[in-house]
């Protein structure tokens, strides 16, 4: 009589995809999940004053020049030209 042979079947290897789900997904479910920070308030400062007209009135007796109406050196406004004087009228 011979001796009979038996196979051993060896376990089954997990596959390297499953094995790294398993260690995320127990990662995952080990930790709590992140809570949002708190919402500070937010100062918005001083409500915005509305812009101040500014007058402004030049006189140049040296330097005349033919009448006109322009932009103003500064802002929104208008500005006039007669001769030796300049009017200008801007806000902001």
């Amino acid at each position: 009589m011979s001796p009979k042979r038996t196979t051993v079947q060896a376990a089954p290897r997990p596959d390297r995809k499953a094995d790294l789900l398993a260690d995320v997904m127990g990662a995952a479910a080990a930790r709590p999940l992140p809570a949002s920070p708190p919402q500070l308030p937010v100062d918005l400062g001083p409500a915005p004053m509305p812009p101040t007209p500014l007058l402004e009135v030049k006189v140049t007796p040296l330097r005349w020049s033919l009448p006109m109406v322009e932009a103003p050196d500064a802002g929104i406004g208008l500005s006039v030209r007669l001769g030796p004087v300049k009017v200008s009228l801007a806000f902001g």
